[in-house]
């Protein structure tokens, strides 16, 4: 069993080390509440036009980017821009 959570473990930081190095974008959102996301977030994974990495960039969320909409995206419904 041990190895089980260790081969688990083991695993998931394997792929967070791909993920980082792939050129994924980690979107940092927080909350006033813990439960509604605020529109201010912190993105790391950028790249700024010279090609240095942007580390912690703060950015305004736009409304129609939350995860019900993501999730519908996959599920065939197109995302509305317009709100």
């Amino acid at each position: 069993m041990w190895f089980q959570k260790w081969l688990v473990c083991s695993f998931n930081d394997l792929c967070l080390q791909f993920a980082t190095a792939r050129g994924t974008i980690q979107i940092d959102r927080k909350t006033a509440d813990g439960k509604v996301p605020l529109n201010v977030a912190v993105i790391n994974g950028l790249n700024n036009s010279e090609g240095d990495a942007e580390v912690d960039k703060k950015v305004t969320i736009p409304d129609w980017l939350t995860p019900k909409n993501i999730y519908n995206h996959f599920g065939n419904q197109p995302i509305k821009f317009d709100y």
